[in-house]
């Protein structure tokens, strides 16, 4: 049965390991200018303020890495990540979601995140889970649209 645990960095290379949904990938590589994507992930996994988790398949398997961590500005930077293979847990990652983001609000009380246009599930899971669009920026060096998104946790709910 599929299940979400704090990320290790063995899910890093599991989850490389494997076909990446292939938007996914190009916004991941768009908005890093061409850095490699293992270079990324390892970087954000070493960051003291880090919230990392993976969904794991039935044989314990990264195929999806999320998290967010702490942003100059002060809020918590979201982003995601996932294979091919994320497409078949689709249902026991969206009954999860909510408490997943909910965890995150709880560290950092504001996340915002960028979505490449073209990524219409991120897109849809996003406005789904809360994430309000306010605006849009272009990643160069391809002048390429992305959705700038903020989820706001209401005072109240950060105890």
């Amino acid at each position: 049965m599929p299940q979400i645990v704090n990320a290790q960095p063995h899910h890093i290379a599991q989850l490389l390991a494997k076909p990446l949904d292939p938007t996914t990938a190009a916004s991941w590589t768009i908005s890093s200018g061409g850095r490699p994507i293992a270079e990324m992930l390892q970087q954000i996994a070493g960051l003291p303020s880090s919230y990392l988790r993976a969904l794991l398949n039935d044989a314990n398997e990264a195929v999806v890495l999320w998290g967010a961590y702490e942003h100059p500005e002060g809020f918590g930077s979201f982003w995601a990540i996932n294979t091919l293979e994320a497409d078949q847990h689709r249902h026991f990652a969206r009954t999860r979601w909510r408490d997943e983001v909910t965890k995150m609000h709880r560290l950092f009380g504001r996340l915002g995140t960028t979505c490449y246009n073209r990524n219409e599930m991120h897109l849809r899971w996003l406005l789904a889970t809360g994430f309000k669009p306010i605006g849009e920026v272009r990643s160069e060096p391809h002048p390429v649209p992305f959705t700038v998104f903020v989820r706001e946790l209401p005072a109240c709910a950060r105890q």
